[in-house]
């Protein structure tokens, strides 16, 4: 009897697994620089450093991009390998969080739509996923615009930024892997 429990126990966790890494493959990561403001390198730090799935490690974030961070407006604009009419934008902060201020989707219309407003409210220098919804906007999306304000001489690192069509509620793993979470709010719903 405890070899069946344990037998069942088994097959819920590896269920559980596999769908966590089908879900996390369903985000598009953005494949093209389109434009940015700044950036602190060609190689570490570079914008291109924003591209693909998330790659930071924890306590080193050479993989992401990183404006000059002098105290004005930074931005970066990336597109995706194909368009998709997206529910969510994920935004991966490797390094000293939120300074992210708004976010935009670029439609095929190649209009700017701002789906997402953050007050000034620098956080901490840990990782942190931002789910922004754009599901209302009903538009085949493109591209996204990212705007910063960076405090003068604090770094601040984005990591990685996907569009996805799924509900699904997504965390951010401790190897900066995007899983499956519990439900909870989504930060940015308009």
């Amino acid at each position: 009897m405890k070899s069946k429990i344990k037998s069942i126990y088994f097959l819920v966790a590896f269920i559980f697994l596999n769908a966590a890494t089908v879900f996390s493959q369903d985000v598009l990561w953005a494949s093209k620089v389109v434009s940015f403001s700044t950036q602190v390198g060609n190689q570490n730090h570079s914008a291109n450093k924003v591209l693909g799935k998330p790659d930071s490690k924890i306590d080193s974030t050479r993989n992401g991009w990183q404006p000059i961070g002098s105290g004005k407006e930074e931005s970066i604009v990336v597109s995706f390998k194909s368009n998709l009419h997206a529910k969510k934008v994920l935004i991966v902060e490797a390094m000293n969080t939120g300074f992210l201020r708004r976010v935009y989707i670029i439609g095929t219309d190649d209009l700017e739509y701002e789906v997402a407003n953050f007050p000034v409210k620098p956080g901490t220098k840990n990782a942190r996923l931002v789910q922004v919804s754009v599901g209302d906007y009903n538009i085949e999306v493109k591209a996204v615009k990212l705007v910063l304000i960076p405090i003068r001489n604090i770094s601040t690192t984005i990591d990685a930024i996907g569009i996805t069509s799924s509900d699904e509620t997504f965390a951010l793993s401790k190897n900066h892997e995007i899983v499956l979470a519990e439900p909870k709010a989504i930060l940015g719903a308009k």
